[in-house]
């Protein structure tokens, strides 16, 4: 399935060493609350990923896939 290998690879990339059985979780819950593309990760919010993960966690995977989402013409530095 390309969707699971999305969420997959969405979640390594911000959260490398998050155990197996975390991931797992995790992407059930970005595709239980209807992430599809990288865009849709612009949209996610902390309370969406706390039944997944711990609060710093999911402030460090938003940051991440936030930052991700942003064209350089939106970045500022």
């Amino acid at each position: 399935m390309a969707e699971q290998t999305f969420l997959c690879s969405a979640t390594n990339e911000v959260l490398p060493d998050l155990a197996e059985a975390s991931k797992d979780i995790l992407e059930d819950k970005l595709q239980s609350i209807g992430v599809e593309t990288h865009d849709d990760f612009q949209f996610i919010v902390e309370e969406d990923l706390l039944s997944a993960l711990r609060p710093i966690q999911a402030r460090k995977a938003l940051a991440a896939w936030k930052f991700r989402c942003q064209t350089p013409e939106t970045r500022r530095s």
